[in-house]
């Protein structure tokens, strides 16, 4: 039974001696950090720039005692249970600085300090474009993230047309541009030095119903309510919208044309903006006193409606475009609401 005890106790000192001699030749607890390279989680593949907000891996060694990680000199958060001897899994700080800046990540560790060469990016954000849908007119396109402004091009929907702006001015939260010849309906690409972002709405018109005026072959047609071309109270795009005020129910707005053929288009398109307690009141919409369709007014906002021509069965005329009082949903008249950017698609 000694003999026993003995033995199993050479066992248990052998084994921790070896357990010993494998940690520290695998880790030097002592050494400073070195970083090789990132990768993008979960994938493999080696890094020179990522996207603010992205996950990713930086891989190095004697990393297990980091205290603070820098992304172009702004700290990144992260939870240690992500950091490993050989590598750290984080998040690029969704307010990194990528303008102007060194380009470097710097892991600090309780032994020293690493820095790796890598570019953080910031696609540019388009949050709106205001200006008249016609080409060689200076149109204003607004967001962030401008800064180091490559090109600006349309690119007409439905194909690979792409027509490259003259950019009249810039900064990193307008841009100004002249919509260049042959633009349609089109969706607009921003490129800067660190990134590329579509539109995600449509520039533009291919037939203009109202847009800063009316089409001079439109006339008004509308009762029970009074009106106004150019008003600069709320604009959608370019200097001015229509102001539509409903004085009684029932009220109407009734825009009519000489039949104009259809042919070729595919869609009406038009934006809405909502007067004082509007939110939630209905508009019955409809071309050629044809089939209802539902219109619902927000209370301060421009709601954007492209409605296909099918709707309406696909007529191959077009001569009335209505929109009416419901009279019942609240507010009852007098109410008023706004129209721009309307037109065939």
């Amino acid at each position: 039974m000694k003999n026993n005890i003995t033995r199993l106790l050479i066992g248990m000192i052998a084994l921790a001696c070896s357990a010993a001699l494998f940690f520290s030749c695998s880790d030097d607890d002592n050494a400073p950090p070195m970083l090789d390279h990132v990768s993008i989680v979960p994938k493999d593949s080696v890094l020179q720039s990522g996207a603010r907000g992205q996950m990713v891996v930086i891989f190095g060694s004697n990393l297990a005692s980091t205290k603070a990680v820098y992304f172009n000199g702004y700290p990144a958060t992260f939870n240690p249970t992500f950091v490993r001897n050989d590598n750290i899994i984080l998040t690029i700080p969704a307010d990194a600085p990528y303008a102007n800046v060194d380009n470097t990540i710097r892991v600090v560790t309780e032994h020293g300090e690493a820095t790796l060469s890598f570019v953080v990016t910031q696609a540019p954000v388009i949050n709106s474009f205001t200006g008249v849908a016609e080409n060689g007119a200076t149109i204003t396109i607004d967001g962030d993230y401008f800064d180091n402004l490559v090109s600006v091009a349309f690119v007409n929907a439905g194909t690979t047309d792409t027509l490259y702006a003259d950019i009249v001015s810039a900064d990193p939260k307008e841009i100004q541009v002249v919509v260049p010849d042959g633009t349609k309906v089109s969706y607009i690409v921003v490129k800067t030095a660190l990134g590329t972002t579509v539109s995600s709405s449509t520039f533009g018109l291919n037939y203009i119903i109202y847009a800063d005026k009316f089409n001079s072959s439109w006339d008004n047609w509308s009762w029970s309510s009074e009106w106004d071309y150019s008003s600069t109270t709320v604009v959608k795009t370019g200097e001015y919208s229509y102001k539509q005020t409903f004085t009684g129910s029932w009220g109407g707005v009734q825009l009519h044309t000489a039949d104009i053929s259809l042919s070729g288009y595919t869609a009406i398109k038009f934006a809405v903006y909502g007067g004082p307690g509007t939110t939630g009141k209905v508009l019955n919409m409809n071309i050629n006193w044809g089939t209802t369709y539902t219109v619902t007014l927000t209370e301060g906002a421009w709601v954007v409606y492209t409605i296909p021509l099918s709707t309406w069965g696909s007529p191959s005329t077009l001569s009335f475009v209505v929109f009416q009082d419901n009279g019942s949903t609240s507010p009852s008249a007098p109410y008023l609401f706004y129209i721009d950017d309307m037109g065939l698609l």
